[in-house]
């Protein structure tokens, strides 16, 4: 029955976009400090 994975479908979906963004916002986080740190 395809229509009782349309739920995990949208849930794995929704899951793979947080992923992404949490790890674009790990990238910036960790790239912007360093790039506004003065150089030694």
């Amino acid at each position: 029955n395809p229509g009782k994975l349309k739920p995990y479908y949208n849930l794995a979906i929704y899951f793979s976009k947080f992923m992404i963004l949490s790890l674009l916002f790990s990238v910036n986080y960790r790239v912007i400090p360093t790039a506004l740190m003065p150089l030694e």
